[in-house]
């Protein structure tokens, strides 16, 4: 009788701790959950300032309805945006969400994508330009703090950007140390890094860049590229030779700037970058890319201050490669 007594107040306690523990976790989950609408809200509230701020010809965005976020272990947060100049509509971002997810103290991943839909007027005098304009983008980043004693994070970023013409893709690997980041968990340093991107940048803050990736792919860049150098007039219909030549005549310069203006240390990999967009552009290559490498044992973290004379080339390795 006794032990069943026992074992009824044990069931009881057990149950009675995981209610307590619902309650907790519904009462945390809605306050992240309103957390994140309220400053999501307000990110593209400030954004539209800040435009305003810098000049009235950079598009602001507007929210057609605030963000909803769901969810209790994970969120995804929704809703459609306009990028405006004045009163005109310039694109239409469908069902664009952010997603939170994998949520710990010490990491968390963040996910947005969305359809971009862009007014006929943004193309209606060159009717070519849509293929070439994006239709879909993607944004992935996993945050993972390293240190907090010393406020050092990890970031990790992918970007996908798709039109008719071309697929672009980005990466990059890159660590950020700020006294703001000091005993803040993921979450909380997310929020802080809005107010670094604000310019709210002290120069102690210090960033280092592991890697950067770019990779580009034609789908059928030369077609779009054609038809919008013909509706622009700036070559003769369906001549060939003529888009060619425009193609190396723009490289000439373009080559001739980056020579003076480009990194020294680099100039056999710029070369190879500006011959291997002038190739896509002629659809004699498919595929090109861009790696930047720490060199191994070579790592660092570097302040504000120390940025502007940064010494690339005994860092970082740059490679370019072409496929057909």
């Amino acid at each position: 009788m006794f032990k069943r007594l026992i074992a009824k107040g044990i069931l009881v306690c057990g149950l009675v701790i995981i209610v307590v523990l619902c309650i907790v976790l519904f009462y945390v989950s809605y306050k992240v959950k309103k957390d994140l609408e309220n400053n999501l809200n307000q990110v593209f509230s400030d954004s539209t300032h800040y435009s305003d701020q810098i000049s009235d010809k950079i598009p602001k965005a507007f929210l057609i309805k605030p963000f909803k976020c769901s969810g209790i272990m994970s969120f995804k947060c929704s809703s459609n945006l306009e990028l405006k100049t004045h009163d005109e509509v310039l694109a239409k971002l469908d069902n664009f969400s952010i997603i939170v997810e994998q949520i710990r103290m010490d990491s968390v991943v963040i996910k947005t994508d969305s359809k971009i839909v862009f007014s006929s007027s943004f193309y209606s005098d060159y009717p070519a330009m849509l293929k070439l304009l994006p239709h879909y983008f993607k944004i992935n980043l996993k945050r993972s703090v390293l240190d907090r004693k010393r406020g050092v994070i990890l970031d990790k970023v992918d970007f996908e950007l798709d039109s008719d013409a071309t697929s672009l893709k980005l990466g990059t690997q890159y660590e950020l140390e700020s006294k703001k980041f000091i005993n803040r968990n993921a979450i909380q340093s997310i929020q802080i890094s809005k107010d670094l991107y604000d310019g709210q940048i002290d120069l102690d803050d210090k960033i280092g860049i592991h890697k950067i990736s770019a990779y580009l792919r034609s789908k059928q860049l030369k077609t779009a590229m054609m038809q919008l150098m013909q509706e622009k007039k700036i070559i003769k219909d369906n001549n060939e030779s003529d888009y060619e030549s425009k193609i190396d005549e723009s490289f000439v310069t373009i080559g001739f700037l980056a020579g003076m203006m480009g990194p020294k240390g680099y100039i056999l990999q710029t070369n190879q970058l500006l011959k291997g967009l002038s190739e896509l552009l002629k659809d004699q290559v498919k595929e090109l890319s861009l790696e930047i490498n720490s060199q191994e044992g070579s790592f660092k973290r570097w302040s504000v201050r120390e940025l502007e004379n940064l010494d690339l080339e005994s860092y970082y390795d740059v490679r370019v490669e072409s496929q057909k």
